[in-house]
């Protein structure tokens, strides 16, 4: 699945910070690159209090996805924005 679409979206906005788990998408010399660098690769948990914080959220159905949905269902967090992809599906 991609989400180049996404990336594309918010990855030129300084306003918002791009976090994958599994790769930096800054270029280098991005603002943002050295900042999202600190985010790769963490132990799963220390992901919970920056998605807790996340304004959008977007996210291919993972252990991510399992933490997202409770915690959007119960009222936890409130995103102005989230969406779970299917990663059957595409997008």
């Amino acid at each position: 699945i991609s989400l180049v679409r996404i990336i594309n979206k918010y990855i030129t906005d300084e306003t918002y910070l791009i976090i994958c788990a599994n790769k930096n998408v800054y270029e280098s010399c991005s603002y943002n690159a050295s900042i999202a660098e600190a985010y790769v690769n963490l132990p799963i948990r220390d992901y919970i209090d920056i998605i807790k914080k996340a304004v959008i959220i977007h996210v291919v159905n993972s252990c991510f996805s399992c933490i997202i949905y409770p915690l959007v269902i119960s009222g936890k967090i409130s995103p102005e924005e989230w969406t779970i992809y299917d990663r059957n599906e595409g997008i």
